[in-house]
């Protein structure tokens, strides 16, 4: 054996409560009226994690002194049985299948990508679909269907994996459930598409969720409703194949004034786009029925009908077509393209452009454009417009937690997207903020394990405060157990993450939680 130990000189624990320590995220003191927040550190998870190895973990402490603990690990472990392969040929299709018995009712991280060494070794050649399902007979019938039209199909059952397989094997399409364990298929595609190396792969979604424009808004291809028949998803990866293989798209703007016209042509163009530009509403039609569009960009004033009159006549003479838009405006839409926009997203993926960056950026989106098919001066104005989120500028958004580091660290994540931060030690000091400053708050960052009132009592308060109802409550907690998601949720969370905290994730989750809701409040 070989054993590592760590010593300190705090307060030291009693002898009569070293089992309790030890069990999930208990503490010496368990009582509301404690001095001291607990360790966040799991040693529950710590000594599972011992235990696999085949090892253990001890404790040795005395009040008032300081406690000392020892990792014992064996110079040699067993290797743990591995699941079985499954596939039914020589191994094109991969579909990943459930953590080994060794690993189940230990996964604290599973809605966060794993090593990027995770994953199948794929050709550059295959045309890779990254089917992302937790029903293994649906995933199968997808591989089974993937197969015929020249997909090597990969499966993940979860949005960690799901994450991981995008990163390592760069799949040319995506099929997305929205119902996923853990961690929701939204979180997947917000991550999909704020990664710039991942933000033009394009993604399917086949769900039972009726949220179909949403998704739209945020960048998915296509929406499928479950139950689907067998010839519609059959049609979805034949256009998917046909688009993969496709390695030309035609880019239609639709632009009355020439001065404005040719800057954005010239924005856009590149080698392996074919940019077609329209100065009115008919002139526009008339290129549609000389071929179809990959995407389309609207100015919403044009001279002969409104932008949002010829994207109605686009789908009542070509049903078939429905073009991805983006919206080119001056700045910010004002409230009637805004309403013009919400409609158009339960039907069309259509996004809004407020400068040249953002065009270029949004029309890469719909275009399914990777970073290396940029120009260098491209992929500048794409990260620049990357950097800042328009969800996110702005807000406001409470952090509690008692240990000032965490709240320094997230502050700093914060606050690079232009948010700002209104900090609280305890629970009682967050209730405190909230009733002075409760019109702008937008969201809450909760840590779980508080001095004197906990987290979950200070979600189930702050749910009881006139006009907080819907107030979104995040847990940030180092609480990763199996069913500490579902406490959390109970309390009044609307969501929970475990740290340490992703600063992608954390944005993701924020974004998210905001989405939809009213403009940020200013002073």
């Amino acid at each position: 054996m070989v054993a590592f130990s760590v010593r300190d000189s705090g307060i030291g624990i009693d002898p009569a409560k070293y089992r309790t320590v030890f069990e999930a995220f208990q503490q010496a003191d368990g009582t509301t009226s404690r001095k001291f927040g607990g360790t966040g550190l799991g040693l529950s998870i710590s000594r599972e994690i011992a235990r696999m190895f085949g090892g253990e973990i001890t404790l040795d402490s005395r009040l008032g002194q300081g406690s000392l603990f020892t990792l014992y690990l064996p110079m040699q472990r067993p290797e743990p049985p591995r699941a079985a392969a499954a596939g039914e040929d020589s191994g094109r299709e991969t579909v990943l299948e459930a953590d080994p018995p060794w690993l189940q009712g230990l996964q604290p991280r599973d809605d966060e990508p794993g090593p990027e060494d995770e994953g199948p070794d794929v050709d550059p050649q295959d045309r890779v679909l990254l089917v992302v399902e937790d029903d293994p007979d649906f995933a199968r019938i997808l591989v089974d269907l993937a197969r015929g039209h020249g997909f090597r199909a990969l499966v993940a059952s979860s949005a960690g994996k799901a994450l991981t397989l995008a990163r390592k094997c760069r799949p040319c399409a995506i099929t997305l459930d929205l119902d996923l364990p853990g961690r929701d298929g939204w979180c997947v595609l917000d991550r999909l598409k704020h990664d710039l190396a991942l933000r033009h792969i394009p993604v399917h979604i086949i769900s039972v969720a009726e949220a179909s424009g949403r998704g739209m808004r945020m960048g998915a291809r296509s929406f499928l409703h479950k139950p689907v028949s067998k010839q519609a998803l059959e049609d979805c990866l034949g256009q998917l194949r046909a688009f993969a293989d496709r390695s030309a798209r035609r880019l239609l703007v639709v632009n009355p004034d020439e001065t404005q016209a040719g800057p954005v042509r010239d924005l856009l163009d590149h080698p392996g786009l074919e940019l077609v530009l329209a100065r009115s509403g008919q002139e526009a039609l008339d290129h549609l029925r000389a071929g179809a569009v990959d995407c389309l960009v609207l100015e919403p004033d044009l001279p002969d009908m409104p932008g949002f009159e010829l994207l109605d006549r686009v789908r009542e003479a070509f049903p078939d077509m429905r073009p991805p838009v983006v919206v080119h405006t001056a700045g910010h839409p004002a409230p009637e393209i805004q309403a013009g926009l919400a409609r158009l997203a339960e039907t069309h993926p259509v996004r809004a452009a407020g400068s040249p960056e953002q065009l270029l950026a949004e029309t890469a989106l719909l275009l399914h454009r990777a970073q290396a098919d940029l120009s260098p001066a491209q992929r500048r104005l794409v990260e620049r417009a990357q950097q800042l989120d328009p969800v996110l500028a702005g807000r406001t958004v409470l952090i509690v937690d008692d240990d000032i580091r965490n709240i320094f660290a997230l502050t700093a994540v914060l606050e690079g997207q232009e948010i700002r931060v209104l900090p609280a030690e305890s629970g009682r000091e967050a209730l405190a903020v909230l009733a002075a400053a409760r019109p702008q708050v937008d969201l809450v960052l909760m840590d779980l394990m508080l001095p004197e009132m906990d987290g979950y009592e200070t979600m189930r308060a702050i749910r009881l405060m006139p006009g907080l109802g819907d107030l979104p409550l995040v847990a940030v907690t180092a609480k990763a157990m199996q069913g500490d998601r579902d406490k959390s949720l109970a309390a009044g969370a609307s969501d929970h993450i475990t740290k340490p905290v992703d600063p992608e994730q954390i944005l993701s989750v924020i974004r998210l939680r905001l989405e939809g809701r009213e403009e940020p409040w200013r002073p």
